[in-house]
């Protein structure tokens, strides 16, 4: 089971990252909000990043690469974390591409969490994809659909439900 959610946080970072690809600057304001490169440039760099080591992560059974995406995790961690504790006025993080959606709790919980799990597989807590759909029924469609509605949920968790709970929490 902890492959799935493994899976999930590496079908995010595909998301994601081409989410910035797609519309930078949602992501440029928030870095430069937080005083960081904010260049075209800087963004497709970790577009390219998050892309590369999400799709890593999912065709290349190896724990250096789960460990990337821990710390790559980590890292966003430590910047929702930082824009929380310094008040910072972001109108969005640039997660995907949306200028409406300012990191918050949930945001951070989230990114512990998935770092969390990428740091268990790194140590050895998980299987690769392909161990995983050869002990599946269906050829392991199921389960690839289970990841791809996992992917979708997290995207929406992160993007919409803010802007629904009361009290805006973020």
């Amino acid at each position: 089971m902890l492959e799935g959610w493994f899976f999930i946080t590496a079908g995010l970072l595909v998301l994601s990252g081409g989410s910035k690809i797609r519309n930078p600057d949602p992501t440029r304001g928030a870095l430069r909000a937080a005083g960081l490169p904010s260049s075209p440039g800087a963004v497709y760099a970790l577009a390219a990043v998050e892309i590369g080591l999400g799709a890593a992560a999912l065709a290349i059974p190896h724990s250096a690469i789960a460990a990337g995406v821990a710390i790559l995790y980590l890292g966003f961690a430590v910047f929702v974390g930082m824009a929380l504790a310094r008040r910072l006025p972001l109108q969005s993080c640039g997660c995907f591409g949306k200028s409406d959606t300012p990191p918050g709790p949930i945001h951070l919980g989230v990114n512990l969490a998935t770092a969390a799990v990428a740091g268990v597989v790194a140590t050895g807590g998980g299987a690769d994809l392909l161990e995983v759909l050869a002990d599946q029924p269906a050829a392991g469609i199921p389960y690839l659909g289970f990841v791809a509605v996992g992917v979708v949920a997290t995207a929406l968790i992160l993007s919409e439900l803010p802007a629904v709970l009361p009290g805006r929490a973020r």
